[in-house]
């Protein structure tokens, strides 16, 4: 049988579970917001960031985005989070309207080059297209060709470095850092980094 409650035994569960549920509201509300503080304390992966007056953006995808002169760029690596490989290459200019030649060991890499100079991103080369160094044995399909060519070679190596021979560059590195050095050869490429 059930105990009959007076009214003053219901005002007060009812007070009670107003201010239970008051309770975990708050704590769920100022943990969220303690959650947001603790995201935002020098966290770059969130948000922008501005190097040499040129503002970057992450995408959802995690990529950073900006535009330089009329091209949109799209990175895995922003420039603050590359390591200065001392090196000179040749800026954007020397490829306008030319042919480009990839040759690359790493699909990344790869990607990351088509993705900033493919002519359907940006209006900079005339084409690029996937091509052997005279020197490597390939795919009986694959043009061999030489430094009298716009070429870029990314090949894995011990040591890191970015080197131009005419108008050949070699993005070289190991497997794990290739992401990064073919981002560092772009910064360079489009005069963002020097």
């Amino acid at each position: 049988m059930k105990k009959i409650e007076n009214q003053q035994d219901v005002q007060r569960k009812k007070k009670r579970t107003q201010v239970i549920v008051a309770i975990v509201l708050g704590l769920i509300l100022l943990g969220s917001s303690f959650g947001v503080i603790i995201d935002s304390f020098g966290n770059t992966s969130s948000g922008k960031i501005k190097y040499q007056g040129i503002t970057f953006t992450k995408d959802e995808n995690n990529f950073w985005i900006t535009q330089k002169e009329g091209n949109n760029l799209i990175f895995f690596y922003n420039p603050m989070q590359t390591e200065n490989v001392s090196s000179k290459v040749d800026t954007i200019e020397k490829y306008y309207s030319l042919p480009l030649y990839i040759y690359s060991e790493n699909q990344d890499a790869e990607g990351e080059l088509y993705r900033n100079l493919d002519p359907r991103a940006n209006s900079i080369v005339e084409r690029v297209q996937t091509a052997c160094p005279e020197d490597k044995t390939c795919d009986v399909s694959i043009v061999k060709k030489d430094c009298t060519n716009n070429f870029i070679i990314i090949e894995y190596s011990e040591n890191e470095s970015l080197e131009q021979k005419q108008n050949c560059v070699y993005i070289r590195g190991k497997s794990e850092k290739m992401l990064e050095l073919t981002d560092e050869y772009l910064f360079k490429l489009f005069k963002i980094k020097q």
